[in-house]
């Protein structure tokens, strides 16, 4: 929750057009983005989740998020390395990225470096689970304007945020 929390915040301060996230699950995160893009009224949440691999799953995706806050939020389907450069050229410039994928070095670099490339000057990266390779870290190279990692108290994890 402190992740998802850390999103409303990020997302009520910048007032962005295009925010993507990468998994989804429950929809924690996006429903609280989603109630963050309505207080402010603007913006859309682009999230990209895997298919569900068991009989069912396709229930669960995103079932936290309550029906009200759906009208802002596009679920596409898929793994991220095919969905997200196309998305990513059609919105252009994009205000806020959230990862919280599949955490291996490989996707994690691949998604980072994919949404650096989009992301506007004053936007907003935050990750989690960053403490498992050093993608994060790499990352932070790239001189953000600032940066944070915080850990979360109700799990030994930690999540990231860069200003780019």
């Amino acid at each position: 929750v402190a992740l998802a929390r850390c999103c409303y915040i990020a997302c009520r301060c910048t007032r962005p057009a295009y925010v993507v996230e990468t998994g989804v699950g429950y929809g924690v995160t996006s429903a609280f983005l989603l109630r963050a893009l309505h207080e402010n009224g603007r913006g859309a949440l682009h999230s990209v989740d895997l298919p569900p691999l068991e009989r069912g799953a396709e229930d669960h995706a995103g079932s936290l998020v309550p029906e009200t806050l759906r009208e802002r939020w596009t679920l596409h389907r898929g793994m991220s390395r095919k969905l997200l450069p196309p998305l990513l050229a059609e919105l252009g410039t994009i205000d806020i990225f959230v990862h919280d994928s599949l955490h291996t070095y490989d996707n994690m670099r691949f998604e980072f470096g994919e949404v650096w490339r989009h992301l506007r000057a004053g936007g907003v990266l935050l990750s989690d689970d960053i403490q498992g390779n050093p993608a994060f870290a790499e990352l932070r190279e790239r001189s953000p304007r600032a940066w944070g990692v915080f850990r979360q108290t109700e799990k030994p994890a930690l999540f990231g945020v860069l200003l780019r």
